[in-house]
């Protein structure tokens, strides 16, 4: 058991090192999941310099509850085997692993979006709450893939593991948990921020009735101008002077710049600055 809590209490420090690697990893494998031309050692730098400071302060939490729950949970096995437990110590057993698989969700969400976008620390954290809230299933499932894998290490295929392990470390689940955030990015934030930008396209959406009914009228306006200009044609009446010529632009003299343009239905303004 004492080698255990060390073991746990020796993560802390650990995950605070992985932390700064995994802010030019998630850097790379994001430009991957973007098809940028990727530069591995250029864009690991270029990443530990933007969001070192942030992935430092989420890997070291981290590794503080792994390092709480893993001694919490250790105790209680302690003493179930020892026979001294009480009927609370299995209550305390799942709710440790319960929050242990809630801080694991909440840490494949926000790393992602740390490299994505550009939020404040509060608003990653709010949103990332959001998403793992959510979206459960392909948070689980990436997960279930992930224990899958390091619990094959305790059967024959462990000797393979660790092959592949030693050949594409931990970019594989890096990468992973970098093509479940475009997932949601693309389903959920990004139509968000461009209704937010543009609120007059979702509102086009509901009012396609009216769009419609409103292009038909044109038409109509549109035939019945047809049908009076034929009329009057044939009943010999010059049209050609109710009609604007069609638009040709002027050649420029060569000290001047145009800066505005205004067109009516009698004539052609151009202004020159012949200061400039």
């Amino acid at each position: 058991l004492g080698v255990y809590q060390f073991a746990f209490l020796l993560m802390i420090p650990c995950f605070s090192l992985a932390g700064i690697g995994a802010s030019g990893l998630f850097f790379c494998t994001r430009n991957l999941m973007w098809q940028a031309n990727t530069k591995t050692f250029k864009h690991f730098l270029r990443g530990v310099k933007m969001h070192w400071w942030k992935f430092l302060i989420i890997f070291t939490i981290l590794g503080g509850f792994v390092a709480l729950f893993g001694y919490v949970i250790l105790l209680q096995l302690q003493w179930i085997v020892l026979k001294t437990a009480a009927w609370w110590s299995y209550l305390v057993i799942v709710i440790c692993s319960l929050l242990m698989l809630a801080v694991a969700v909440f840490f494949i969400n926000i790393c992602p979006m740390i490299v994505h976008y550009k939020f404040s620390f509060k608003d990653l954290v709010v949103n990332t709450s959001i998403l793992s809230i959510i979206t459960p299933l392909a948070d689980l499932s990436v997960l279930l893939a992930l224990a899958l894998l390091f619990l094959s290490f305790v059967n024959f295929l462990g000797f393979i593991i660790i092959i592949f392990m030693g050949f594409v470390g931990f970019s594989f689940y890096f990468l992973m948990f970098t093509a479940l955030g475009q997932f949601k990015y693309d389903g959920i934030i990004n139509p968000l921020y461009e209704q937010s930008k543009n609120p007059i396209k979702g509102k086009d959406k509901n009012n396609k009735s009216d769009s419609n009914t409103a292009r038909k009228k044109h038409s109509e306006n549109n035939n019945d101008i047809v049908k009076n200009n034929n009329s009057s044609n044939k009943k010999g009446i010059n049209t050609k002077n109710n009609y604007r010529s069609s638009y040709k632009k002027k050649k420029l003299p060569n000290n001047g710049k145009v800066n505005k343009q205004t067109e009516n239905d009698s004539m052609k303004i151009e202004i020159i600055d012949k200061d400039n």
